[in-house]
């Protein structure tokens, strides 16, 4: 039901009287300060303070008609907005395995709806290869990756060798071959970790 409000100056005229109608006028054209009281479950003390308070009533009402029909104009696009974002929080919650930068990224250029996406077989395809191939990167080791440090790990070979050599010629009393081979190790594990703080 819409409630409408009258133009300022066309209110109707309504004879109040102070009991009963005077002669000649219509019944139900007129309101007594005891029908006004008992209709609005007030005490007014006259019929000029009831007017009155009909009036501001109606004014009141008619100012808060107005402001509720003022809304915002971009509130449906925000509102638009919030619910895609609360969609696709809860898709990513529910779907951890696509939670990450790059997937996300490759949803939002594939469309809009991830749920879609994800259903779509270009993704799948997609998806599934560099999911495959993230795998393999994570199960290799750091010593298989690092050209650096497997020439570390040779010169400490090296100088293991040397100091090998430089033990069992002490055990044979040749101090000589001894401390040439000592002196080869120290400088094999000085040389490796020289050329691992250079590269």
């Amino acid at each position: 039901m819409e409630n409408e409000t009258l133009p300022e100056g066309s209110e109707p005229e309504v004879k109040v009287t102070e009991g009963e109608p005077a002669g000649g006028e219509n019944v139900k054209d007129s309101l007594t300060l005891e029908s006004i009281n008992a209709t609005l479950g007030k005490d007014f003390k006259d019929v000029e303070t009831a007017m009155k308070s009909l009036k501001d009533t109606q004014s009141f009402v008619g100012k808060k008609m107005k402001k509720a029909e003022e809304v915002d104009p971009t509130l449906e696009d925000r509102m638009d907005n919030l619910q895609h974002e609360l969609n696709n929080s809860n898709f990513y919650r529910k779907n951890p395995q696509y939670d990450n930068k790059e997937t996300r990224e490759l949803i939002a250029k594939l469309g809009g709806n991830p749920t879609e996406v994800v259903e779509d077989e270009v993704f799948k395809n997609v998806f599934e290869k560099t999911s495959a191939y993230d795998k393999s990167q994570e199960s290799k080791s750091v010593l298989h990756n690092s050209s650096r440090l497997k020439q570390v790990s040779t010169k400490m070979d090296d100088a293991k060798t040397a100091m090998d050599k430089a033990n069992d010629a002490a055990s044979k009393g040749d101090v000589t071959e001894a401390l040439a081979e000592k002196r080869q190790a120290d400088a094999d594990a000085v040389a490796s970790v020289v050329e691992s703080l250079s590269k």
